[in-house]
């Protein structure tokens, strides 16, 4: 889950007046101190104790659960590097390299079971597999990647809307009928953060940028089938073409997130993969072109059965 947009802007350990290494006993004293100070029972009609007391809570809720206030700490270090992007007017922080928190291990990636799964590891291993199942049953590679990728980029916009459950993949903040509303959400819980009266509090709306990447994904697919019955395309081109026009949007659509992701070189590192893949998928349409190895059209005839000399018919 993303984690709250406030803990790029607030400082909890600042709010409860104890140092980034205070123990959990000492967070606790702070809290109930300051909670009894400004409590609004203690503070009959003080709107700004009442938005004290709000803020302590905030503070107390997330460094009061150790594994919050683990994942807050590692929040604010990639905050403080530059390893997340501002959430002004959509603007990114500075060059921050990879950095993957206190404790963070790069070989962490690997560990599938743990979660993570991405549409670039998702694609390149399913790929592999189909290579192999090819392989084994000897059809060509080429030719089934070609007949998949179309309803490929189908599977992908449906589940692109896993991100609207999820909470996450949005833009800039926007009030057109189609944006969608952000709620602060509650990491450990896996629920949005509910307010006094048991409503869930919202962030904003935003640009719904896992709906225009959907909706990429599906215009993508309706071209490339439309392009292959006119267009007569060497093996493995239509798969260079899915590589290409699917990294192309992804590109633009990446710039336009506002969510939390690793900054390289000042930019969401998806911006630089989207790049790099799509210039292999031109690499590809190239070279596959070159081949001139092209595919039978319309349907596989089989040669007749030698059924050998036919008797002769009574007369």
């Amino acid at each position: 889950m993303a984690p709250q947009r406030e803990w790029f802007e607030k400082d909890y350990y600042a709010t409860l007046g104890v140092s980034k290494d205070a123990a959990e006993k000492d967070i606790t004293r702070a809290y109930r101190k300051l909670a009894k100070q400004y409590h609004p029972d203690a503070n009959p009609g003080d709107t700004s104790a009442e938005d004290r007391f709000k803020e302590v809570s905030a503070a107390y809720d997330v460094l009061g659960d150790a594994a919050k206030r683990k994942e807050y700490d590692e929040v604010r270090a990639l905050a403080g590097s530059g390893g997340f992007p501002n959430f002004g007017a959509g603007g990114t922080g500075g060059f921050g390299g990879f950095d993957f928190g206190e404790g963070g291990n790069v070989l962490d990636v690997v560990k599938v079971w743990e979660g993570g799964l991405g549409i670039w590891g998702a694609v390149a291993l399913g790929a592999v597999g189909v290579w192999v199942g090819a392989r084994r049953h000897g059809h060509s590679f080429l030719d089934l990647a070609d007949a998949i990728v179309p309803g490929l980029l189908v599977a992908q916009a449906l589940g692109r809307w896993g991100n609207w459950f999820n909470n996450e993949l949005y833009g800039a903040p926007s009030d057109a009928p189609w944006a969608v509303t952000i709620h602060e959400w509650d990491a450990a819980a896996g629920r949005a953060v509910t307010d006094g009266s048991g409503e869930a509090v919202v962030l904003g709306t935003f640009q719904p940028t896992f709906l225009y990447e959907s909706l990429w994904c599906l215009l993508v697919a309706l071209v490339l089938v439309l392009v292959d019955r006119r267009v007569r395309f060497a093996r493995g081109q239509v798969l260079a073409l899915y590589v290409m026009g699917y990294t192309a949007g992804r590109l633009v659509i990446e710039l336009m997130r506002t969510d939390p992701a690793t900054i390289v070189l000042g930019q969401r590192i998806n911006v630089w993969v989207s790049i790099g893949v799509f210039l292999l998928g031109a690499a590809l349409y190239v070279a596959m072109g070159r081949r001139r190895d092209y595919p039978p059209r319309g349907p596989r005839v089989e040669p007749a059965a030698d059924a050998g000399p036919q008797p002769a018919r009574a007369g």
